[in-house]
């Protein structure tokens, strides 16, 4: 026999939310505790600003930069484009600027774990001079961590030919343009950005420039379906909550988005990854629900896998012995699939019991990274 889930009303406590039995909503953030066997939805108190990690990094757009000059590159067919650079850095900086009048009109990129790039999206590299963007040319990624252009062909030396002296430059930034871009107006989404000292820029993705500290981010997350009638399947969702406090609260520590960029969670199932939605508010449901059930979940990001299941899975799922992420996507995404950027990430235990909050592992030593060397 399926056993009912108890789900009282709710009163409002301070901020909060009222929860009535015809499971309408008035407003604000809620979560749930256990009564009995299972569920009570209850309050959460509001996160005051700062507390779920550092506020929006700078922008770009922030600091009255703006797109001008050469379009250097423009159309990646530039004749010094390319990428796979190996070999002494610093020997190549000193070859360069071993005279002080000479000027360095070239960007030779190094890159580490950029990923490619589909749907005719791609990345542009900038140079940051007086304060406005520079062009220095467009490029994409193959399976090797081959620079190549857009018509995926790898260009000798990874080097672009700005048409402009970069010694002026204080950084260099990576963005990630869409299809068709040929303006020169730096994209939304800010990749990876450095300083530019001594003749080399290392740009990383933890810049003020692009997406912030990630250091302090943390998850926790649980097991449970709120959004069916019953307790049957209580392995087939995952919501980031964290039912070790009370009252519980939101499970998830990250640093607000600057724009262009979004968070997303997923459920990876025998290799499958399935999306449990995008959000930007940790404190706050994600955009979609395309799996659960007909009851309210709680105001956190997660999902409950119940309901139409991709080709190849059977729903309800058992996230048991599986594993969740949370990844950084750009906004607009170029597919559907998770993106490089995977700040989060957990093995499910194949033993896990449901309602019990499992911890994140913080993986920001995988974020990718590109340096730029200037040449003649």
């Amino acid at each position: 026999m399926r056993q009912e889930k108890n789900v009282p009303s709710v009163t409002r406590v301070g901020v909060g939310y009222t929860r009535s039995q015809d499971n309408q909503r008035s407003g604000g953030v809620t979560t749930m505790r256990t009564i009995g066997l299972r569920y009570l939805r209850a309050a959460v108190v509001l996160c005051v600003p700062g507390c779920f990690g550092p506020q929006p990094p700078d922008r770009l757009a922030d600091t009255g930069l703006a797109a001008t000059g050469t379009q250097g590159g423009e159309t990646g067919e530039s004749s010094e484009t390319s990428g796979g650079v190996e070999g002494d850095t610093q020997a190549s900086v000193d070859e360069s600027s071993s005279g002080a009048d000479v000027e360095l009109r070239s960007a030779r990129l190094q890159i580490d774990g950029l990923g490619t790039l589909s749907g005719g999206f791609h990345y542009e590299l900038w140079a940051i001079i007086d304060n406005f963007a520079a062009t220095v040319g467009k490029f994409n990624v193959d399976g090797g961590q081959v620079v190549v252009d857009l018509r995926g062909i790898a260009v000798p030396d990874a080097t672009f030919d700005a048409g402009r002296d970069l010694r002026t430059a204080t950084s260099f930034v990576v963005t990630i343009e869409t299809a068709g871009d040929v303006d020169i107006t730096p994209g939304v989404s800010k990749y990876v950005a450095g300083p530019l000292e001594d003749g080399q820029s290392l740009m990383v993705v933890q810049s003020s420039q692009t997406l912030g500290d990630y250091s302090g981010a943390s998850g926790q997350f649980i097991l449970a379906t709120p959004t069916d009638s019953t307790d049957v399947t209580e392995e087939a969702g995952v919501w980031w909550l964290d039912l070790s406090v009370e009252p519980p609260a939101p499970g998830l520590m990250l640093p607000e988005l600057p724009e262009g960029w979004e968070y997303e969670g997923w459920a990876v199932i025998d290799g499958t990854p399935v999306s449990t939605g995008r959000f930007r508010d940790v404190n706050a449901a994600d955009f979609g629900n395309p799996f659960s059930g007909l009851e309210r979940g709680p105001m956190v990001p997660g999902e409950d896998l119940l309901d139409n299941a991709p080709k190849g899975l059977e729903f309800p799922a058992d996230l048991r012995g599986q594993s969740v992420v949370v990844t950084i996507e750009p906004e607009p995404d170029f597919d559907d699939g998770p993106f490089t950027l995977r700040p989060l990430t957990a093995d499910v235990d194949p033993m896990a019991a449901t309602m019990q909050s499992m911890s994140m592992t913080l993986q920001i030593e995988t974020f990718p990274t590109a340096t730029v060397v200037l040449v003649e």
